[in-house]
Parts: structure tokens; sequence; C-alpha cells
């Protein structure tokens, strides 16, 4: 290339890059004009609708679990680990007095004060939760199956209180809590004789809670996420909205609330395959083996459990080598991927999960007995 036309290339070459630059600040600029001069509704305005929201929700504090919850954050009370739960007696039988009360509200604020508020709260919850199945998997281990099911039965209780709340983040954290419970039980139930506590907690399982809901259950929700986000809006500088802005259209990631549904399917999802591995433990227990089909379990189940709610079609399930099974879900794209996650593949598997596998030995025809099923010899 001649001198000459490697200078006219290289004059192209920075017109275009000074071009594609101040294509780029326009752009910004124009978008933190309309950042900056964009105008909600008034903080005043917001923040009477949030009270308004809180009037319609509120419960006296003898009938609020939340007070309960409240006073157990205040008090820093610890509850140990998964591997070393240190149940303090006090804070445990609080904890059990929550669980059955029926209604939880935590109050919303405006601003970003809200969710620093409910943050703060969740995670000594999600902390309660390890504590917990840790305290349940060492009952269970001892025999103790009525007092594991008890741990658990007031985590799935919490858990609903937290799905009762309108700012997602809450809700979801109750959902990880829930799928966490029925998975730690359905763990302990297929591997472990004379569980029978532990399969009635799962049939215990209201069956309007096996329904798809998300449109009841995300309505509201959503619309209050958007009425706290526009309060924290309001509260901003120019700068802070221009970087905030920036951030969700460079971040890749899915916010909470945009992946609120597929959360929620996964829930569904795993409380319907509980109530599958719990008729399968019962076929199990009267016929010494894993049924060759879910048609097996059809009269040990609700009609509805069987189906996979990403697909409308039943879950996967098929007998493994050994006796073992294998059950999943095909996830949200509806392609089976022989229960595999990860890439493109998203099934949703069920079991086994980590490496665990079911039983392979029998029992004969199930005995009953005080304190539950017969054990293997």
């Amino acid at each position: 290339m001649t001198p000459d036309r490697c200078h006219v290339k290289k004059s192209w070459v920075n017109r275009r890059n000074i071009l594609i630059g101040l294509l780029l600040l326009t752009c910004l600029g124009i978008a933190a004009v309309i950042v900056a001069l964009s105008r909600g509704q008034s903080r005043e305005l917001l923040a009477q609708r949030i009270a308004a929201v809180n009037a319609a929700h509120a419960l006296s504090p003898e009938e609020n679990a939340a007070t309960i919850y409240d006073q157990l954050v205040a008090s820093g009370v610890s509850m140990g680990t998964e591997d070393d739960p240190n149940l303090i007696p006090t804070a445990y039988a609080a904890l059990v007095k929550a669980s059955r009360m029926e209604s939880c509200w935590f109050p919303l604020v405006p601003g970003e004060q809200c969710y620093r508020e409910h943050g703060e709260r969740n995670l000594p919850m999600r902390q309660w939760m390890f504590a917990l199945c840790g305290a349940a998997k060492s009952d269970v281990a001892a025999g103790r199956c009525d007092a594991a099911a008890e741990k658990l039965d007031c985590l799935i209780h919490m858990a609903g209180h937290l799905q009762q709340q309108l700012l997602i983040s809450d809700s979801a954290v109750g959902m990880a809590i829930e799928m966490h419970v029925w998975v730690t039980l359905t763990e302990y139930a297929i591997q472990t004789d004379g569980a029978e506590e532990l399969l009635r907690v799962a049939e215990a399982m209201p069956p309007e809670e096996l329904a798809n809901n998300y449109k009841q259950v995300s309505s509201e929700a959503l619309e209050i996420n958007a009425l706290i986000r526009e309060s924290a809006w309001a509260e901003w500088t120019t700068q802070q909205r221009i970087e905030d802005w920036w951030q969700r259209i460079s971040d890749r990631r899915k916010s909470a609330e945009e992946n609120f549904d597929e959360i929620y399917l996964q829930l569904l999802a795993r409380r319907r395959a509980t109530r599958i591995l719990v008729g399968l433990r019962r076929y199990h227990d009267a016929n010494g083996r894993w049924p060759d089909s879910l048609a097996h379990i059809k009269t040990l189940v609700p009609e509805q459990a069987l189906i996979d709610p990403f697909t409308e079609q039943t879950f996967v399930y098929r007998k493994e080598a050994g006796g073992q099974f294998i059950l999943y879900s095909k996830g949200p794209n509806g392609i089976d991927e022989n229960g595999l996650r990860g890439g493109k593949a998203d099934d949703y598997r069920i079991w086994p999960r980590y490496g665990i596998t079911a039983p392979q030995k029998g029992t004969p025809q199930q005995k009953e007995r005080a304190g539950g099923l017969e054990r293997n010899p």
C-alpha cells in the first residue's frame, strides 16, 4: 500500500471513530436529559399511596406474625448453621408460635429505605432456615422424625408468611426457603424408613397450592414494586438516575421482577414433585419397588401434581439401572434434555439430587404401627 493510500485509510478510520464517539455522547446526552427532566409523581403523593397500601393490609400486633419475627431480628439471636445448628429453645419456640399464625405483614416505607429494611430482615430468616434444616437432619438421624417434621413445618409456614408480602424480594426469599424445605423433606422421606411424619407434612399441602395462581400472586406485587421503585427514583440525584439507567441496559441479568414468573414456576414444580415423591415412596413401601411409570401412582397423589407447570405435560420419570429412578421437569424451553441443566439445557431436576440416590431395598406390604411405617430389616 502506498503512503498516500495508507494516510487516506487512517484518516477515514479516525473520522469513523470520532463519529461513533460523537454518536455515543449524543445518545448519552439525550438519555441524561430525559432522565434528569423526567418527573413522576411527587414524593408526598407516592408516600400517601404507600401508606394506603399499608392501611389496606394492616394487622393488629397480636395477629401479625411479623411482630414475632421483628422481635427475633432485633434481639440478634443466632440459630447456628445447617452443619452446626444451635437452636435456642426460647427463640425456636417463638418461631413455632409465629408459624402457627395465619397472617403476616411487614409494612412498606418509601424509597431505598424499604429495600434496606426488608433485606436486613430476610438475611436472618434465611439463616433460620439453614439452622432448622440442620436440626431436622439431626432429628432424623436420631430417629426423631416427629421433631424433624415440626421444624420443617415451621419453616414452610414462615416461607408462606414471606410470600404474603408484596415486595418481590421478600416473596422470592420465601419461595427459596419453601423450595429448600421441600428438597430437605423429600430427601429424608425417600431415604429414611419410618418417616411417616415427614410424609404427612407433604400430604398436608393445601390443594390450592398445586394450582398455577401466578396471575393472582403477581398482579398486585408487580404494581407495588413499581410504586416502591418510583419512590426510590424520586429520592435520587440526576447522576444516580443516569447510573441506574446505564446499569439496567448494560446488565444482562434479569431482575427479581423479571425473573419472578420463572421462580414461581420452579416453586410450583417443586410442590407438585414433592407430592409425586411421596406417592412414589408410598408405592415403594407397599410393593417393595419403584413403579414403572407415574401412571401407577395416580390414586396416591392429586391429579394436578403429575403435571409439569413449565410444559403442562407429565413430569419425566424413568426407572434407572439398579432399581433407581430419575424425575425432572423439562424446564422453560420444554425440551427433554435428559435432566441436564447448564448451557442451553434448562431441565429442572427433582431426583436424584447432588448424587443422592433412592434406597434400593424394598419393604413388604406396608405395615402400620404407632409412630409410622414398619422399618426395613
